[in-house]
């Protein structure tokens, strides 16, 4: 039997970690990211990007400066001196920055310089773009001083990233004895905004000092959060009269494969195909199309390997799905490198049998972006006819009919942060066979730390019986000392969403997890921060058999 001797003391203890360990707990982090505003000053011109800030332009903006430290010393001013001016004309959106170092270039570390290299190993800026200015959508690009390029479009305040997306931007980067010097340059098309003739956006940089593991923000940003916490962005003003012009691109394939058959004949089969139409037709929304494609040319999948009887998930990186790939989101923040506990909609089921072939592309379009409140997702694709390629002598090959998919999409915002929507994901296979899903969802977040994820879904094919529901409400908190979570989760037995992930299906799942982030403050030499977290996991099937149970227990620094 627990005492309550001893519950007393195990809370006073969290009290006093609690009060000893907030960062920064001298500033008030909210002033000063309301207070962060600078603006943009248009030119008549051009920019030469070659790293070197010495354009008449540049001194016609005032610096971003004095940035704020959020690790390791939290709240305190950064070590090192950045600047940071923006420039627009009438196409461009162009960022330069000095970034002062007083090691000169010996103390700068770059490990990386591939195409979105891993930003937390090199000395870098960030710069995120919340061109809605609705404290949900962000655009990010990184660099470093030998040039590396990342970027990523994310949503949901940053708990949803895609990496995948790549935009058109240009950069480039000097280094001198007084520390590194970038310019960016960002075609306002490569953006989506409001069609506003006065804009406002949200706006932070972030820089990074490797051989420090310091990183600071113009706006504060306190752990655990980066960048892509547009919440808590400063604000960029001056933008005035900016569109997006003429927004069309186009990547045509074109093969000419030359097949020697077994008698020694020669079998000549050219294709050619529109892998992606791109049109921004307004400023916020965007249609794609694909005609007669399959695909091929695509990045390739980061190698896993599967040790348990559950499917892996890989995600998206073909062109035609990237673009606001956000928009067709569902369920609670996964984190990175983890599956998601269920899609109802997985853009990877078109186009690909369950074995990786890939399936002719007759056609498709896709519509996404933003309406005022809502936003918006439509998408509808046609596969031709494919014949499966046998892996064994005595398998069989199997024919793939031409199938339709269609994806409706639809969130509207609500309250400051939160939003409600709808999905309907449609199959039809020809004749009578077919499968749909269809379902709500609600993402709500209150009082900054606390998020509330719920949805319902259902499933219906040909044949199909009653259980086929799903359905799962996830609760979190997770500020600068507390991560908590409790989520329930149903999956129904014949619930099956074709086009859909479903890595585990006909079970009731409970979890829950406790951790605190207690930061000592220099009290313990070399040590930052603790993180000793609690999580129970507890999986039954529907007859409420036990399947799973786990118990964990971590201790982290």
């Amino acid at each position: 039997m627990i005492k309550i001797a001893n519950i007393a003391r195990v809370a006073g203890l969290l009290a006093v970690m609690y009060t000893v360990s907030l960062p920064g707990a001298d500033i008030d982090w909210k002033a000063v990211q309301q207070s962060r505003e600078m603006t943009a000053v248009y030119f008549e011109g051009e920019i030469t990007l070659d790293g070197v800030l010495d354009e008449a332009a540049w001194d016609l903006a005032e610096p971003a400066t004095d940035f704020i430290q959020k690790l390791p010393d939290t709240g305190a001013p950064a070590s090192e001196k950045t600047e940071v001016r923006i420039l627009y004309n009438d196409d461009t959106l162009f960022i330069g920055a000095h970034c002062w170092d007083s090691a000169g270039p010996e103390g700068l570390v770059v490990n990386d310089i591939t195409k979105d290299f891993e930003v937390k190993d090199s000395d870098g800026f960030k710069v995120g773009l919340d061109t809605y200015n609705d404290d949900r959508n962000c655009f990010l690009f990184a660099t470093n001083p030998a040039g590396g390029r990342f970027d990523l479009q994310s949503t949901k305040d940053g708990d949803l990233m895609n990496r995948n997306w790549n935009g058109i931007w240009y950069s480039a980067t000097s280094i001198d004895e007084h520390g590194w010097h970038l310019e960016l340059a960002i075609p306002f098309k490569t953006l989506r905004f409001n069609k506003d003739e006065i804009q406002e956006w949200g706006i932070n940089f972030e820089r990074r000092v490797r051989r420090k593991s310091e990183d600071s923000y113009w706006s504060p940003i306190p752990p655990p959060y980066f960048t892509s916490r547009v919440s808590a962005a400063g604000t960029l003003k001056g933008l005035k009269g900016i569109h997006q012009s003429t927004n069309i691109y186009l990547k045509p394939f074109i093969s000419a494969p030359l097949l020697r058959r077994e008698n020694d004949d020669w079998d000549f089969q050219p294709e050619a195909g529109v892998e992606v139409f791109k049109w921004a037709i307004t400023s916020q929304l965007v249609f794609d199309a694909t005609l007669n494609t399959d695909f091929s040319q695509v990045e390739i999948d980061d190698v896993k390997t599967n040790l348990t009887r559950f499917s892996l998930y890989f995600p998206e990186k073909r062109d035609f799905f990237l673009e606001n790939d956000g928009v067709f989101s569902w369920g609670p923040r996964v984190e990175r490198n983890r599956s998601p506990e269920l899609l109802p909609f997985f853009s990877r089921r078109i186009g690909l049998t369950d074995d990786g072939e890939i399936v002719p592309t007759l056609g498709g379009a896709r519509l996404t972006g933003r309406a005022g409140k809502y936003t918006i997702g439509v998408m509808s694709m046609q596969t031709d006819d494919f014949v499966t390629t046998p892996e064994e002598d005595d398998e069989v090959s199997e024919l793939v009919p031409s199938t339709n998919f269609t994806v409706l999409r639809m969130k509207r915002d609500i309250l400051s942060k939160s939003d409600i929507g709808a999905i309907l994901v449609n199959k039809e296979v020809g004749g009578p066979e077919f499968n749909r899903t269809y379902g709500f969802d609600a993402n709500l977040n209150f009082h900054t730390y606390l998020n509330v994820n719920a949805y319902a879904l259902k499933t219906e094919s040909e044949g199909g019986t009653d259980d086929d529901y799903a359905g799962s409400v996830h609760a979190s908190w997770k500020d600068q000392f507390w991560d908590l979570k409790a989520a329930h989760t149903y999956i129904g037995d014949e619930f099956s969403p074709e086009v859909g992930f479903v890595p585990r299906d006909s079970m009731y799942k409970t979890i829950g997890s406790f951790g605190i982030t207690p930061r000592p403050n220099g009290r313990v030499p070399g040590v930052r921060e603790f993180n000793p977290s609690a999580s129970m996991e507890y999986i039954t099937n529907i007859d409420r058999d036990l399947e799973t149970r786990k118990a964990n227990l971590t201790m982290r620094t």
